[in-house]
């Protein structure tokens, strides 16, 4: 559950961190934590489709 931005002391308009560790380095660390996160989905997604495709090639032959 996110906090408001009046318990984190963020101005409006900044997005609050998802920890509920709230200030600090803790916040940067949220941020990369969410990067690397989404990334390994894309790479994820990327490789299952290039293998599917690689197998649908070995299969065909």
């Amino acid at each position: 559950m996110a906090a408001s931005p009046t318990e984190t002391g963020l101005k409006p308009g900044e997005t609050p961190p998802n920890s509920h560790m709230g200030s600090g380095p803790f916040v940067d660390y949220d941020v990369y934590q969410e990067a690397v996160l989404s990334l390994s989905w894309l790479w994820e997604a990327r490789l299952r489709s290039i293998s599917s495709t690689l197998w649908q090639r070995l299969l065909s032959k």
